[in-house]
């Protein structure tokens, strides 16, 4: 699976786990074809769009583009910089 299908595949877990149709997602900044074409990972948001798409969906971009939400990104960091010390 490519990053944008691993992309789409959040955004559209996070669609459904909130009740949302990809029209109630989209309207009224974007259309809903564009996000089922990102959800099925043929097409790549624009940056304006994910952070459009994260804030409706109540998540970080960071959690939508990895997966991980930037707290856990945060806590691992340091993790990692503790253990190089």
């Amino acid at each position: 699976m490519s990053d944008f299908e691993k992309i789409g595949k959040r955004i559209r877990e996070l669609r459904q786990q909130r009740g949302l149709s990809q029209a109630q997602l989209a309207q009224p900044e974007l259309s809903d074809s564009y996000i089922s074409l990102i959800e099925s990972g043929a097409r790549v948001p624009t940056p304006t769009a994910l952070e459009l798409i994260a804030r409706k969906l109540k998540c970080s971009i960071d959690y939508i583009v990895r997966g991980i939400e930037s707290e856990e990104i945060d806590r691992i960091q340091s993790i990692l910089d503790s253990a190089r010390q």
